[in-house]
């Protein structure tokens, strides 16, 4: 990863519902854009219609010729439309030696296949959906991860603080309804967890 650049984008929206769900539906169209590594939506703690996007690229020509993507494209037309103001944006590399990270001591896998009528497009919105509405809101959470196998197999992968908090954010997958809509498109669940040593 050394040589990254870091794209931080500090912006309001007008209804922060209606830009929860349009950000949660643009992550499969980043992870198309060339040169993407890493992509962290955040909300501001006490006004949630003030957003960061922290987004690694892994250049600087990588992440401006996808910032034309962003505003030109129809996939993310929806997105745009929610933005109400952008306040600064900005393009940064770290120092020699700089480094952040955090320690992700639990660990959920959680292997399924999806129903015979639901797409993998469908369950990959729904997945986003759930962890942007609120997975990724839950102490402890670390990351997430929608992973696709051959033969129809997929993963749910989740990064947490400790197993024990893992196992209690993955326990509200049926305690919230847009969690609960993506588990209804899918079966032969199988969740194990560990820790990290």
């Amino acid at each position: 990863m050394n040589g990254s650049i870091y794209e931080i984008v500090l912006y309001s929206v007008a209804d922060p519902a209606a830009g929860d769900e349009a950000r949660a539906g643009i992550g499969r169209h980043l992870q198309a854009l060339p040169g993407l590594r890493g992509y962290l939506p955040l909300v501001d703690a006490e006004n949630p219609a003030k957003r960061a996007d922290l987004v690694q690229w892994a250049s600087l020509d990588a992440a401006k010729d996808a910032a034309k993507v962003v505003q030109t494209h129809q996939n993310f037309t929806s997105f745009m439309s929610t933005i109400a103001s952008v306040e600064a944006m900005g393009h940064f590399q770290g120092q020699a030696g700089a480094a952040i990270g955090v320690s992700a001591g639990g660990i959920e896998v959680g292997f399924f296949r999806l129903k015979p009528d639901v797409s993998e497009a469908q369950a990959r919105a729904a997945h986003a959906k759930a962890i942007e509405s609120h997975l990724s809101r839950q102490p402890g959470w670390i990351a997430e991860y929608f992973v696709r196998f051959d033969e129809g197999l997929y993963l749910d992968l989740l990064l947490a603080e400790s197993r024990p908090r893992a196992e209690a954010i993955c326990r509200l997958w049926y305690d919230h309804p847009d969690c609960r809509a993506f588990v209804a498109l899918v079966q032969d669940v199988d969740m194990k967890f560990g820790q990290a040593i």
